[in-house]
């Protein structure tokens, strides 16, 4: 009977680990893979598939994705936004969302309704404990990263946008840039410089075949990677 046991623990043991992705996955996974060196580890991953061709090439980082995020101040997080019914729009990415806000609703509860909507968005709502007039803060974030408009130039045509008839926070409030703004990561390969890659995301899969990039921090320098070599 111990032996058993014994027996079945064992077997159960092998099937979890198994299941869970154990050593023999993890050997499967490296298989499949090709060797890649990069001169700057803390910069950037790369990931190439026993399918990938073997070469090298550099990379240089010269801006990260980014999400946008817009930030407003307010007196507390329990004080009305408006003192009758009326309307905030949020623009995410070109379409426009107009959120009915009924009169005394405070700057927490606006939150929760905004995050209501599921329009791609998430507001958030803190105290600084400044002890100031507007020690409160909303943030409203994309919960997508890059700039959704082709046209890459800085401080214009942003993510989201808002338009206020609220008694107590307006338009205005808002404020007319975000606190950071959403941008498309920015690379050049082999020195292009002039040439500039641009994607929305740090995770790039569609440089080359059977290659992922993942961008962790800007980088002055060019990053060599060489693949299976």
């Amino acid at each position: 009977m111990k032996t058993l046991l014994i027996s079945l623990t064992i077997l159960l043991g092998v099937s979890e680990l198994a299941h869970a992705g154990g050593p023999g996955t993890l050997l499967r996974a490296a298989r499949l893979r090709k060797k890649v060196a990069v001169s700057n580890p803390e910069a950037i991953r790369v990931i190439a598939g026993r399918k990938a061709a073997d070469q090298t090439f550099t990379v240089g980082i010269d801006s990260l994705a980014t999400h946008e995020i817009w930030m407003t101040k307010f007196q507390t997080m329990e004080s009305a936004v408006t003192n009758s019914d009326q309307t905030l729009t949020i623009s995410v990415r070109g379409k426009d969302y107009p959120i009915a806000v009924a009169s005394g609703t405070s700057l927490q509860q606006l939150a929760e309704l905004i995050n209501a909507q599921k329009i791609g968005i998430i507001a958030s709502v803190y105290d600084t404990g400044d002890g100031s007039s507007e020690s409160a803060r909303m943030t409203v974030t994309d919960l997508l990263s890059g700039k959704s408009n082709p046209e890459q130039t800085r401080g214009v045509n942003f993510n989201l946008g808002f338009s206020s008839t609220l008694t107590n926070l307006t338009t205005y409030d808002f404020g007319s840039k975000p606190l950071i703004e959403g941008l498309d990561s920015k690379i050049n390969l082999n020195g292009l410089t002039k040439d500039p890659i641009y994607r929305d995301s740090n995770v790039i899969a569609d440089l080359f075949d059977y290659v992922k990039i993942t961008l962790k921090k800007e980088s002055a320098d060019p990053i060599t990677v060489k693949i299976g070599q």
